[in-house]
């Protein structure tokens, strides 16, 4: 999700350009904090066991665990949050969800 930054033409562009880049950051920060929020509901689903979540939270969940496993030691994630970020921007969770639970609108 980066955005290259487009070339100022003249002095009123910089500022326009600064704020569009930095907007762009915004999204992709929130992003980041959706998908980490998306594993920590997962794990946290692991501690329930052998309670279970709603129909739609369980199918994005078993989504997640057919590719990342459980957390059980310490080890770097940034693989799994950009794997989670390309199902977020596929609508794949969604659809997983929607599948079981019906239209989330």
């Amino acid at each position: 999700m980066d955005c290259p930054a487009a070339p100022a033409t003249n002095a009123l562009s910089q500022p326009v350009s600064a704020a569009a880049l930095k907007a762009r950051e915004s999204v992709d920060n929130a992003a980041h904090v959706v998908a980490l929020e998306y594993l920590a509901a997962a794990q946290g689903l692991e501690f329930l066991k052998p309670l279970r979540a709603g129909l739609g939270p369980r199918a994005a969940a078993t989504r997640i665990r057919e590719e990342i496993p459980p957390l059980e030691e310490d080890r770097p994630m940034a693989r799994e949050v950009e794997r989670v970020l390309a199902w977020m921007a596929s609508g794949e969770l969604v659809a997983a969800a929607e599948k079981a639970a019906g239209p989330l609108d």
